[in-house]
């Protein structure tokens, strides 16, 4: 824990701690998980040990989206705050968490859960003064969700499905192939956003894990889900797709990419090299 004072509220402190636990030991068990797993590759298979190894980073997964629910929340008390946070420890659910479970992965889940309650429960006033805040992350609920496809439906086409822009020729439009952004142009763009977007930006996902985040967490990289990236404007947006290819949206910020492609304009709309 940072010996860094803080000048979070103490809920705020308190869902900071809450966060970084789960992140921190859902990374510990994906490293345990590749260091000691023991199952066949080909056909890919568990033992006993693996069912005790995978189902504890699933299971803080899900428990982190639970917690994220409350970021930026407003609370009676600190003890409603930690009350809340502990229950998220309980209900936490994804797909991967759900179902019918051996009784080895079963046991893990519950083993973290009980730890992460108790980590939540023993957590003093002491500890709260001690925090780093992390950059504001927050899970949106179904009915937010719900408003912000709609506006993306109304503004760019986009109806939560499967969007191919790369057939569009609207000059609001334009599309890189991810092996033609290297790490500099990933840095400009980033540095456009966080100076001409809002603070805060929308991050949509093709498995409705939807996200209020922090400009700096803009990721134009594919991280396992066809995403989009807006701001409460619309006027601009970024589509990271699975068939590697990143589309940006928006009079702005395509002008600013051409801008910094102009010696390799042949890059601009130039499908991927399968």
């Amino acid at each position: 824990m940072s010996n860094v004072l803080t000048s979070l509220e103490p809920t705020e402190s308190l869902i900071t701690l809450a966060r970084r636990y789960c992140m921190e030991n859902h990374e510990f068990w994906c490293e345990e998980y590749t260091k000691k797993r023991t199952g066949n590759n080909y056909p890919y298979t568990y033992t006993d040990g693996d069912y005790d190894l995978f189902p504890r980073y699933n299971v803080l997964n899900a428990v982190l989206l639970e917690v994220e629910t409350l970021t930026g929340g407003e609370f009676s008390s600190l003890s409603h705050c930690r009350e809340l946070l502990m229950l998220a420890g309980q209900i936490g659910e994804t797909v991967s968490t759900m179902g019918e479970q051996n009784e080895i992965v079963l046991r893990a889940m519950t083993d973290e859960r009980n730890k992460f309650v108790a980590y939540i429960r023993d957590v003093t006033e002491a500890d709260l003064q001690k925090v780093e805040p992390l950059p504001y992350a927050r899970h949106l609920n179904t009915i937010e969700s719900a408003n912000i496809q709609k506006r993306l439906l109304r503004q760019w086409n986009f109806d939560g499905g499967y969007w191919e822009p790369s057939v569009s020729r609207s000059l609001k439009l334009l599309f890189l192939a991810m092996e033609n952004i290297t790490d500099n142009d990933d840095k400009q763009i980033k540095d456009f956003i966080m100076n001409h977007a809002a603070s805060r930006l929308y991050r949509i996902t093709e498995f409705r894990v939807d996200y209020q985040i922090e400009s700096v967490l803009l990721d134009i990289k594919y991280r396992g889900s066809d995403t989009i990236f807006c701001d409460d404007n619309y006027d601009w947006i970024i589509h990271v797709s699975h068939d590697r290819i990143v589309t940006f949206g928006g009079d702005a910020l395509v002008a600013f990419i051409r801008r910094i492609y102009g010696e390799r304009m042949e890059l601009i709309d130039a499908m991927p090299k399968w």
